[in-house]
């Protein structure tokens, strides 16, 4: 496994700007082409770059695996459009809150705050 180090606009923290899977990686737009690159190359994934409700906070906005995306509520129909051009299946949250904050997911299981409502649970 090859490891290298990089950061986002000189901000150390990946996670806040970044989420992938094993096929797709979310980029904010406008990110350097050096991680496009990356993400492409080292991942071996599709890059998807977009804003989630205009924020480039897309590791708080979103959280997925290989069938799937959560995204916060305030996403908008162009978002949930290009991700379902990756064959996923998108799901925005109905209350206001940050996926990324609320659940742990893989391919084989999730875990849930419990400030998510029983409903939202059952929909992802």
């Amino acid at each position: 496994m090859k490891i290298v180090k990089t950061s986002y606009f000189k901000n150390p923290f990946l996670g806040l700007f970044m989420r992938t899977s094993d096929e797709v990686t979310l980029l904010p737009k406008h990110a350097p082409s050096k991680i496009a690159e990356l993400a492409r190359e080292m991942l071996s994934t599709n890059v998807v770059e977009l804003f989630v409700n205009q924020s480039a906070l897309i590791g708080l906005m979103a959280v997925m695996n290989k069938n799937g995306c959560v995204l916060a509520s305030q996403a908008e129909r162009e978002e949930v459009h290009l991700l379902k051009k990756q064959g996923l299946n998108v799901h925005v949250l109905r209350e206001a809150a940050c996926p990324g904050n609320l659940i742990l997911a893989n391919d084989f299981a999730a875990a849930l705050s419990p400030l998510l409502s029983r409903g939202e649970a059952t929909k992802i």
